[in-house]
């Protein structure tokens, strides 16, 4: 079967590669519409769930999602981008991506590279950056050597701004960039927390095969745009 045909996941639902599929369900069951060891690049960040979610419960989901499921679904070539940003609360600061990455860690995964994204401050993010972590499955294929070795990918921060105001959402520039450093024409890319969807519609611009869940209904428009027109901007 040639990767322009329909992938088989576990609950039979064929994707095709032409066409980004998102699809309006918890991440929890991403699992259920991706094939085992497909995947080329797995990307994690914060999901906004529309309430306040403590850091435990939101470990809970991030493991269930990121470690159970997605050693499963990764090929052993493939990469995981943690996109975590460090938050204050009560006075002080919690390392989110540190304490995340250690549970990575201890449950799988080996940590290849890291990154700034400065992509300022907003009204949901209180620090005026986010740590790209970069891992692979241990024992993986994935390695340094085969990272991009020039720009943008080389530069140690990634200088992204977000629009101000409003639910944030990755910038196309982000996007294109991850894809590209991470994949090639015909590979797979899963966001199971797909939000607005531009990552899925990169991919898509790009000749990737991209998969995707979400819980807000609400951004129906806004993801059938950019799973159809991604812009560059």
């Amino acid at each position: 079967m040639t990767k322009k045909e329909k992938r088989k996941g576990k609950g039979g639902e064929g994707v095709s590669f032409e066409q980004a599929h998102l699809h309006f369900t918890s991440a929890l069951n991403i699992e259920s519409l991706v094939g085992a060891e497909s995947v080329q690049l797995l990307v994690g960040h914060s999901p906004w769930l529309g309430k306040e979610v403590g850091w435990e419960e939101m470990v809970q989901l991030y493991e269930a999602v990121y470690i159970e499921s997605g050693l499963s679904l990764l090929k052993k070539s493939g990469y995981f981008v943690l996109i975590q940003t460090d938050t204050y609360e009560d006075g002080r600061v919690l390392p989110k991506n540190a304490l995340m990455t250690v549970r990575l860690l201890a449950k799988g995964y080996e940590l290849l590279d890291m990154k700034v994204w400065k992509r300022q401050s907003s009204n949901f993010f209180q620090l005026p950056y986010t740590l790209v972590s970069v891992f692979r499955p241990r024992g993986g294929e994935g390695s340094r050597a085969k990272l991009p070795s020039k720009p943008p990918y080389i530069a140690g921060v990634w200088d992204y701004p977000i629009k101000q105001g409003g639910i944030p959402a990755f910038p196309f520039t982000l996007c294109k960039l991850l894809v590209e450093s991470f994949t090639e024409e015909g590979d797979l890319v899963v966001d199971p927390f797909a939000g607005r969807a531009r990552l899925l519609g990169s991919a898509n611009k790009l000749g990737r095969a991209g998969i995707g869940t979400e819980i807000d209904e609400s951004l129906r428009e806004d993801i059938e745009k950019n799973l159809r027109y991604p812009i560059s901007a």
